[in-house]
């Protein structure tokens, strides 16, 4: 989302070989055999080249060619599991599906991917900002935490996801800084949406989850965990997400 101008050539006609001094020394007789030669002789002396100027064409940008650059460049990736997470099988089989960085491109991948309502159980899509692999271990991630929702209604998955992905490739969340990505799970007892977070400020942890339920146009409750506390209650023991691993927002 080249031109080159034309060469112009000039023809001048060319001047008597008589100077008008001269022809005063000629014959009368000759002057008077030639009586038109001498006006049109100095017409052609006083005569000046026609100027001639080269115009470029200005160069025809097509609009439809112009990408327009985001903030960051994003890595969408996907992995799928059909048996308990435990802290050894819980990275395998992430795979980096692909990256971008303009609204175009984007634009290009989200329209030809299934619909997030329509993967199977099991499944998660991960979009991160491309230098943090979605990863408690990634630097930017292990002091940081995670906001969730989560929900049953499945005819609100594509719109929910949709939201959230644009609020935060388009930096539209106060503190977006400190977004790392987001993550979507589908699973059996209700699908998630969460928003990774580097280790920061409280106010800027409420910030990005007041952009959260903004971005859901939701009322339900969301909640924040560290990523150590999710990582020794979920994967050390086994136990589910509950309300008293979270801070909640209303």
């Amino acid at each position: 989302m080249t031109t080159s101008s034309n060469d112009v050539e000039c023809l001048v006609e060319n001047s008597a070989n008589l100077s008008i001094s001269e022809q005063a020394q000629q014959p009368e007789q000759q002057q008077q055999a030639q009586p038109e030669q001498q006006p049109q002789e100095q017409e052609n002396n006083n005569e000046k080249p026609e100027e001639t100027t080269t115009t470029e064409t200005p160069n025809k940008i097509d609009q439809n060619l112009i990408k327009h650059p985001l903030q960051n460049r994003w890595s969408l990736w996907y992995d799928f599991h059909n048996q308990k997470i435990s802290q050894d099988n819980w990275a395998e089989g992430l795979k980096r599906i692909i990256s971008f960085d303009t609204v175009e491109d984007f634009w290009c991948i989200f329209n030809n991917l299934p619909q997030i309502s329509s993967i199977k159980s099991g499944s998660s899509f991960h979009l991160f900002k491309e230098e943090i692999e979605p990863k408690w271990e990634d630097e930017a991630n292990k002091k940081g935490g995670k906001w969730l929702f989560q929900f049953r209604e499945k005819n609100m998955a594509d719109n929910y996801w949709l939201q959230i992905v644009m609020a935060s490739i388009g930096e539209t969340f106060d503190s977006s800084d400190d977004i790392c990505g987001l993550v979507y799970n589908s699973r059996k007892g209700g699908d998630k949406i969460s928003v990774w977070t580097r280790h920061s400020s409280e106010k800027a942890t409420l910030d990005i989850g007041r952009g959260l339920k903004v971005a859901l146009e939701t009322n339900g409750t969301i909640g924040y965990s560290l990523h150590y506390e999710t990582k020794k209650k979920n994967l050390h023991q086994h136990q589910p997400i509950n309300n008293n691993n979270y801070q909640q927002l209303y």
